[in-house]
């Protein structure tokens, strides 16, 4: 993975240079990649399962309520940018569509900006045909056009962090404090759109480190890079920093899965805040409620806890003896798990076995996300890059390793990993894969000319097109290939309940969307285990509609017998071999 080398303390080096035709290329792609995340979103039937909460938080800005908006667990970016451009498009009269088209309007602008970015990384890192190469397999790429093409904030992330990362390598290749700082600032904004943006930051650190220790800088030199970049990165974290300080009462990076969740120290159990009575928006569930969640039931003296909502300052100090709680149990299963493996060779291996198959699950992650033909081309670019690994080598694998540790823990404590959790690290693949793009489509024209008795030999250039093009093709196969209507059913019940006028309360649904297209509140049925008195619950929450599928009817005895419980079948609509049902819940004296 030779590449380019640091520069010796900030030694000038040469300049990539941009001219008029690169503008031009970069602008088509990115107004390639716009339009074909445009029309994924018109074949879309259902919007993200969490795309309501982003538009109540969004709402929540708008209005002024910084407070609640930002309690909420998401990091604050996407929804104040989805604020701001409903305030320029205007409040008035702004219903759920029109919030809609605020968010979609965001997440495409930064799907398309980050073709754009990637352009401008790759052809300083990679050269000229690996930027456009590589910037037209973003575009194409299906699952970069999903999740850029939708309610959520994939779109905008890919951009903050493929900034950062361009921010990163120029710093690093140069060895300016002034980039470092700006590396630090851009960091920090991908920061604000999902939490492990920081890890650029890290991961360019890192290296600085490296040059230094191999002697390619002074140590003067990487202390000031390194301050730089702590600075910037401060500069733009430290308000939400403090923030998250006052509220939690301990200093974190996230109110989302902690760094020592994801290392397995602690686990996150508190519940998320609810936002308001907007369509989609959680409800607070009553102390009541809240109590048959841990098996106690009305009729049994509850614990203290759920007898009435904690103060703010109560709940601080119990968040506090919890996490301590947790550490130490953590260090003395760990302490035990040591001492049983030593005796216990075959809990030694079903440990490792259950460490190499998180290893396993994420790759395949990782390779269904970018692509199983483009991770090919990726390892034959790497390949082609003989050599020891040079600053680029070093900085892309920095940052890969960074990642792969977040995704790592995020498999090993949660048992749950995404395409989106991946996506944006593996995007950096697409710079290896550009270099191989060249090779191997003069090699297919090479055999198609052979075949036809044409022997001369074809340029890399209309090789790079031939496997592109191929490539591309590959990618909008999927990508603009028409979604299945599996989960229809759910916007089809939802939007009956929405034509009954105001439903007085909450709608209980499985999922937030179900609640959104009822145009309600959201109750969330499925924080209720299937044991407890679920018609009371709903009462108690001010419930008339419950929403239910085939999962929930299975789930919950009151929804498979109705009668028994008060519960009356009001709707029902079956969509592709899949059912869904209405349930109007009684009043107590009905009930």
């Amino acid at each position: 993975m030779a590449g380019p080398q640091a520069a010796p303390n900030g030694a000038p080096v040469e300049r990539t240079p941009f001219r008029g035709s690169d503008v031009a290329i970069a602008s088509g792609l990115a107004l390639l990649a716009a339009l074909l995340r445009w029309i994924n979103w018109q074949q879309t039937e259902l919007i993200f399962n969490d795309g309501p909460r982003f538009l109540v938080q969004a709402q929540l800005f708008a209005a002024g309520r910084w407070e609640q908006a930002l309690a909420d667990p998401y990091h604050p970016l996407y929804a104040l940018a989805t604020a701001a451009v409903r305030l320029v498009l205007g409040l008035e009269g702004a219903g759920r569509e029109e919030w809609e088209q605020a968010a979609l309007m965001v997440s495409i602008a930064g799907g398309a900006g980050a073709v754009a970015v990637f352009y401008v990384f790759a052809k300083s890192a990679f050269g000229l045909p690996a930027a456009w190469i590589g910037a037209a397999l973003l575009a194409c790429n299906p699952y970069a056009i999903e999740f850029s093409s939708d309610v959520q904030s994939e779109g905008i992330f890919q951009l903050g962090f493929l900034v950062a990362v361009a921010f990163g390598w120029s710093a690093l290749k140069n060895a300016g404090p002034a980039l470092a700082g700006w590396t630090g600032f851009t960091a920090g904004l991908a920061y604000l759109i999902r939490p492990e943006g920081v890890g650029v930051a890290l991961a360019a650190g890192l290296v600085a480190a490296l040059c230094w220790l191999r002697g390619v800088w002074r140590f003067d030199r990487m202390l000031a890079w390194t301050l730089a970049l702590v600075v910037g990165l401060l500069a733009i974290m430290a308000p939400y920093l403090v923030w998250l300080r006052v509220e939690q009462g301990g200093w974190s990076l996230s109110q989302k899965k902690s760094v020592a969740a994801l290392a397995g120290v602690v686990r996150d159990e508190h519940a998320r805040p609810a936002l308001g009575l907007a369509p989609g928006a959680e409800v607070p569930l009553t102390p009541e409620v809240n109590a048959m969640r841990f098996g106690i039931y009305p009729g049994q003296e509850p614990q203290p806890e759920v007898r009435r909502p904690r103060t703010r300052e109560e709940r601080i100090a119990h968040r506090k003896a919890r996490l301590e709680r947790k550490a130490r149990e953590a260090r003395d299963a760990q302490a035990r798990g040591s001492r049983r493996s030593a005796r216990d060779p075959q809990g030694l291996g079903e440990t490792l076995a259950r460490q190499l198959g998180a290893i396993w699950h994420a790759l395949d992650t990782l390779v269904s996300a970018v692509r199983p033909e483009v991770v090919v081309f990726a390892l034959l670019g790497i390949a082609l890059a003989r050599g020891r690994p040079g600053l680029r080598g070093q900085y892309l694998a920095a940052v890969l390793l960074i990642y792969g540790v977040l995704v790592w823990g995020l498999v090993v404590n949660y048992g749950y990993l995404s395409r989106r959790h991946i996506l944006a690290p593996g995007l950096l693949l697409l710079g290896y894969a550009s270099l191989a793009v060249p090779v191997v489509g003069r090699a297919l024209l090479q055999g198609l000319r052979r075949v036809f008795g044409r022997p001369a030999a074809p340029s890399l250039r209309a090789g790079a097109i031939l496997a592109s093009l191929l490539l591309m093709l590959g990618g909008l196969a999927k990508a603009l290939r028409p979604p299945g209507s599996h989960n229809l059913v759910e916007r089809v019940v939802a939007e009956w309940v929405e034509t009954q006028g105001d439903p007085g309360g909450p709608v209980a649904a499985g999922k937030r969307r179900v609640a959104y297209y009822s145009g309600a509140p959201w109750f969330p049925l499925r924080k209720l285990p299937p044991s407890a008195p679920l018609a009371t619950a709903l009462r108690l929450s001010g419930v008339r509609y419950v929403v239910a599928d085939e999962d929930d009817v299975a789930a919950y005895g009151d929804l498979a017998e109705p009668e028994r419980s008060g519960l009356v079948i009001v709707h029902t609509a079956r969509v592709n071999d899949e059912s869904a049902w209405v349930f109007e819940v009684g009043s107590l004296e009905g009930g």
